[in-house]
């Protein structure tokens, strides 16, 4: 007679084992993937941290480019102010010698007698207008005028007339005003011939 074997016990048992297994590989898949969306939220979270730090140092080095861009500018209007102003000074510099050279030639063309108002010197021509005692004194100016200043032509008179008589103490003296001109070759009033300069000569300077 052959034996009877109970395999209920077994089979439940090796059901719960089963059961048991089964919901270790679910824990172990759910942790498994826990772990993975929270690594892969951590380096998402990185990479969005790393990008935000690449725009911010970006927008720093462009800011500071700008501003760098900025003072050249700055820098390169200041440079053209600078050579602005030598190219004026400059300028002032060569309109200097002729007119400081011109009125050293009307200084030393003095004469005792002479006394000189104004002189101008527009479009090639140096006009001179004063006032003297006698006709004598007048040609003796023009012809000094013309002597110190030989490249030129000589001095012409425009015009000259009388005017009251001036009582100074018990005399009485007449003035004649005149008015000549004289051509220049080489212009002394600056680069531009229509400008005009004038300069008005002391009553003192004249009459010593």
């Amino acid at each position: 007679m052959t034996p009877r074997i109970n395999l209920l016990p077994w089979r439940e048992y090796k059901r719960k084992q089963d059961q048991r297994r089964f919901l270790l590989y679910i824990l172990l898949s759910s942790g498994s993937a826990a772990l993975l969306i929270m690594l892969w939220h951590l380096y998402l979270s990185y990479q969005s941290n790393h990008l935000l730090y690449e725009q911010e140092y970006i927008q720093q080095i462009t800011q500071r480019i700008n501003q760098s861009i900025e003072k050249i500018n700055q820098l390169q209007q200041k440079k053209q102010q600078i050579l602005a102003r030598t190219q004026q000074i400059a300028q002032l510099h060569q309109q200097r010698a002729p007119v400081l050279k011109q009125l050293n030639l009307l200084a030393k063309a003095h004469t005792q007698g002479v006394q000189l108002l104004s002189a101008e010197s527009r479009n090639h021509q140096l006009q001179l207008t004063g006032k003297t005692r006698d006709n004598i004194q007048l040609s003796t100016y023009m012809k000094r005028l013309g002597q110190l200043s030989p490249e030129q032509p000589p001095p012409v008179l425009l015009s000259i007339r009388q005017v009251l008589p001036e009582q100074t103490g018990q005399q009485v003296h007449a003035s004649l005003y005149f008015h000549l001109k004289q051509e220049q070759l080489h212009p002394t009033a600056g680069p531009s011939d229509n400008t005009p300069t004038s300069s008005k000569a002391s009553s003192k300077e004249n009459t010593q």
